[in-house]
């Protein structure tokens, strides 16, 4: 009997684990705005125009193509390919300055490294800014000019 009892609490135990896993799942599936400033941001900072795409709204689309060049150029000039001056997001994180419906406003704080400039060099930027994001109809964007996370 008492063998019974505990192979039941262990199939609870591995079910009730399985269930909420599973919540977990689709909980972090939903699309936050804190979510897209994080992609946004690090899509910026690693110049992948088609993630800066699919976060941005329809106003912004126009600088986008402007900031990857310029991120091309300035490589160039430094002698550098595109990949040398990609930076990374570390310690990220995100409070909620404002939400409705369909506008959020968020404030980003990070510290900023290029990998392997900043394991030589142990340099690092950091970045305490705010966005603008709108709800579209694929999700929430970022909007205004948010390209002041352009790399130093």
């Amino acid at each position: 009997m008492e063998r019974t009892n505990r192979m039941l609490i262990l199939a609870l135990t591995v079910v009730l684990g399985l269930l909420l896993q599973v919540l977990f799942v689709f909980a972090d599936m939903r699309d936050t705005p804190q979510k897209a400033v994080m992609n946004f941001a690090q899509a910026c900072l690693g110049f992948n125009a088609d993630c800066l795409q699919a976060y941005s709204c329809q106003a912004s689309q126009k600088l986008i193509e402007d900031y990857t060049n310029l991120g091309v150029s300035r490589a160039a000039e430094m002698g550098y390919s595109l990949f040398f001056i990609k930076e990374k997001l570390y310690h990220p994180e995100t409070q909620t300055l404002k939400q409705d419906f369909e506008t959020a406003r968020i404030k980003l704080t990070a510290m900023r490294k290029a990998p392997l400039r900043s394991f030589f060099t142990g340099r690092s930027s950091h970045i305490d800014m705010v966005f603008d994001l709108v709800w579209e109809k694929d999700g929430w964007k970022v909007c205004g000019n948010p390209f002041e996370l352009i790399p130093q």
